[in-house]
C-alpha cells in the first residue's frame, strides 16, 4: 500500500484525515508489523520508529516491492494535497506513486480494492534502481511532473 498516514492526536482522535481523505491507520501498521533498527528486516516502514525512518529508507522499501513485482494499492486519493508539496516538490505518497510509473507500473482505477498499481513491465521493474529513482525525481520537479501524478477528478 502506498498513501499517507492518519496521524492522531493524545486522544486518538485523527488531526489530517480531513485534509489527506483516508489513509493507512493503525489497522494497516499493526497488520505490517514493525521496522526499526534491531529487525534484522522484518517488518514495515509503516511502523518504523519515528527516529529511524527517512525518506531513503521508504524509497528502500518501494524499491524492494518494485523489484519484487508486487502491486501497490493506493491508500489515499489521489488528490494535490496528497501527491505535492510546495517546499519537497512532492509527498512521500508522490515520490512513490513516480516511482512506481517510472519503473514499469500502470494505475488499474477500478478494482474491488480501489486503485492499484500493477507492474506491467517487468523487465522495467527489475531495472529500477536508486540513481534512475532521483533521476525520474530530479526530473518531475523540474518540470512539474509530479502534478501528472494528481487524478482529474479528485477534488
Amino acid at each position: 500500500m502506498v498513501g499517507r498516514i492518519v496521524k492522531r492526536d493524545g486522544s486518538g482522535a485523527p488531526i489530517n484525515l480531513k485534509e489527506i481523505g483516508s489513509g493507512l491507520d493503525e489497522i494497516e501498521r499493526t497488520n505490517f508489523s514493525t521496522t526499526h533498527a534491531g529487525s534484522n528486516g522484518a517488518g514495515s516502514v509503516l511502523k518504523v520508529d519515528d527516529h529511524d525512518w527517512s525518506p531513503a529508507l521508504n524509497d528502500s522499501w518501494l524499491m524492494g516491492g518494485i523489484h519484487a513485482r508486487f502491486d501497490f494499492y493506493v491508500a489515499s486519493p489521489r488528490t494535490e494535497q496528497n501527491i505535492l508539496d510546495p517546499t519537497y516538490a512532492a509527498t512521500v505518497t508522490g515520490r512513490e506513486l513516480l516511482g512506481l510509473t517510472t519503473f514499469g507500473y500502470t494505475l488499474h482505477p477500478n478494482t474491488r480494492l480501489g486503485e492499484v498499481y500493477v507492474c506491467t513491465d517487468q523487465a522495467c521493474a527489475l531495472r529500477a534502481s536508486f540513481v534512475a529513482y532521483q533521476k525520474a525525481f530530479d526530473s518531475a520537479k523540474s518540470s512539474g511532473g509530479f502534478s501528472k501524478l494528481v487524478k482529474r477528478d479528485a477534488s
